[in-house]
């Protein structure tokens, strides 16, 4: 109906191309050889979704738990790259408490996702349960409808 949508993330690869797989190599001589996974398994937090309606939008969605609405930063570049980014900091009080486990993360990530031409305007944006919604409507390809058209016959 929309045909193929081709999204997909920006790679570092993609970025950095041979200069990143060099640097790769070198730290997984150094570090051992898994060393630039855990790094790489980190590109893609967090996680997120993306397919079309078939009302002709794009929704993309990504879980943002913890962070509220003025911690994030979305937009789309010149390229036509989306990018999702949040910063969260502790509130910066000393805690009596002694830790055995601290798991809940602060800090920041970023992600971005190459969108596809046919995009219009902004999209909508919705928090709701630490789930971010962005909504893009896209352009839909006119129907061209057949026509019948006369082909002149020549003489000879």
């Amino acid at each position: 109906m929309f045909g193929t949508l081709r999204l997909r993330p920006v790679t570092r690869d993609e970025l950095f191309g041979p200069v990143s797989r060099q640097l790769d190599r070198m730290l997984n001589d150094v570090f051992g050889q898994d060393f630039t996974e855990g790094m790489k398994n980190k590109a893609n937090f967090p996680p997120l979704d993306a397919f079309t309606t078939k009302d002709g939008h794009l929704v993309v969605r990504t879980t943002v738990a913890g962070y509220s609405p003025d911690q994030i930063n979305v937009q789309v570049l010149p390229e036509g790259v989306l990018e999702i980014s949040g910063s969260s900091k502790t509130n910066g009080e000393k805690s009596e408490n002694q830790y055995h486990i601290r798991e809940l993360t602060y800090g920041s990530f970023k992600r971005q996702l190459r969108l596809p031409e046919n995009i219009e305007g902004d999209p909508v944006a919705e928090l709701k349960d630490g789930i971010l919604t962005l909504t893009f409507r896209l352009e839909l390809p006119e129907e061209k409808k057949p026509e019948v058209r006369k082909i002149p016959i020549q003489t000879s």
